[in-house]
């Protein structure tokens, strides 16, 4: 079951009636809030919001299903596999989903661009535990793929850490990467290159958002912070308890 709390309602929803009980691995909501997405391993069930109805689902009959992302308009996903193919998938609709590219390790994050042309990814070997970057070449970079073409159309950085998120602003000229050994990165997608790296001891950075011009990140240890769009000045912190609260209720 997966409990949905809507408030002043609380709505508990079987996603598998009669089948064996799944691990739920990740909740995504449309940017309207319209449906939702719950990925299990080899499957992702589209429900309607407000009334919890299923409107599709997708099942991987061979490789695990890895990364979704909603499209902008909410009406499509982008469905990442355990081989690495990234597929574009419209829920209720009998079109079969259509092949946007493929990595070579399983992808770790995807992001569509506020024009729902583009999309970002980033792959890698998810077992690799090494403190140091991989002689991997898909390790540590972002790639931007056209969805219409299906193909690669630029990469950013090289050779590194595992990507274990990215995040876009709204004007879709800046992106930013949640490595693994802790470092945000800030790339400038007009000029297609990385701007700005920034590494916090002692603590790693669970989740970021831009925030116009500036970064907002949440640390493990310092909560969250706003930095500059390059990273090299602090704007407000756990002190700054009002200014934080601001941004987040916006």
């Amino acid at each position: 079951h997966l409990t949905l709390a809507a408030n002043p309602i609380v709505r508990e929803i079987a996603l598998a009636p009669g089948s064996a009980p799944e691990a739920v691995e990740r909740i995504s909501w449309s940017p309207d809030g319209a449906r939702f997405a719950v990925r299990f391993a080899k499957r992702i069930e589209v429900r309607d919001a407000p009334t919890g109805a299923r409107v599709d689902s997708l099942t991987a009959e061979t490789y695990a299903l890895r990364s979704t992302a909603w499209t902008p308009d909410g009406r499509a996903l982008a469905v990442a596999r355990q081989d690495g193919t990234i597929q574009l998938w419209t829920p209720g609709s009998s079109a079969e989903p259509r092949r946007i590219g493929k990595h070579e390790q399983p992808v770790t994050a995807l992001r569509f661009l506020p024009d729902g042309r583009h999309l970002l990814s980033s792959a890698g070997n998810l077992l690799s535990t090494s403190a140091t970057p991989s002689d991997d070449h898909e390790m540590g970079c972002v790639f931007a793929w056209d969805v219409d073409a299906g193909e690669a159309t630029f990469v950013l950085g090289s050779g590194g850490m595992l990507v274990q998120g990215i995040e876009v602003d709204a004007r879709g000229t800046r992106a930013l990467s949640l490595d693994r050994d802790g470092a945000v990165r800030v790339f400038d997608l007009e000029r297609r290159e990385l701007v700005a790296t920034r590494r916090f001891p002692g603590s790693f950075v669970t989740a970021a958002a831009f925030e116009g011009d500036a970064v907002l990140l949440c640390t493990s240890t310092n909560g969250v912070q706003l930095w500059d769009a390059r990273l090299e000045q602090r704007l407000a912190g756990r002190e700054d308890a009002e200014t934080i609260a601001g941004l987040l209720v916006d």
